[in-house]
């Protein structure tokens, strides 16, 4: 199942995720899984590649590099896109791209109709202050039918 995370965070924020993303790997295998981080800390990953099959780089700035981004990333047909920043740019541009479903982490309180037309066929977790990053990306995990696992 090829998958797309979209995480455009700081380095810190992406570690965060790392256990998550072992088990997307041990689940589904380091060839199917994609990665579009932000620009900043890409030259910090782009020499782990243990990690992921493909890794992008989302750009600071200039419209026409994220066009010819969108045209790199639509050659590929995504069974999942994995929204985890939960930013309205990588929302906005997970709408451009070819996939099956995507899961998005999204805070509650920016939800409103218009949200909702365009991702009602998408599977929205709703961030909240009482629910943990742990609960909240097994959550996730759950919805793609994986398992974290203590060798995460």
């Amino acid at each position: 199942m090829k998958t797309l995370i979209i995480r455009t965070d700081k380095l810190g924020d992406f570690y965060q995720t790392l256990p998550y993303l072992n088990s997307i790997k041990r689940s589904y295998g380091k060839e199917n899984l994609d990665l579009l981080i932000s620009e900043s800390i890409f030259d910090h990953l782009a020499e782990k590649n243990y990690l992921y099959n493909n890794i992008y780089a989302f750009p600071k700035k200039g419209i026409l590099k994220k066009i010819v981004l969108i045209f790199k990333l639509r050659k590929n047909i995504y069974n999942n896109i994995l929204i985890l920043d939960g930013k309205d740019r990588s929302i906005i541009f997970s709408l451009l791209l070819k996939s099956l479903g995507k899961i998005i982490l999204y805070e509650k309180k920016k939800i409103n109709y218009l949200f909702k037309i365009f991702f009602n066929k998408n599977i929205i977790i709703q961030k909240d202050k009482k629910i943990t990053d742990f609960e909240l990306f097994s959550k996730m995990l759950s919805k793609m039918n994986i398992n974290n696992e203590q060798i995460d």
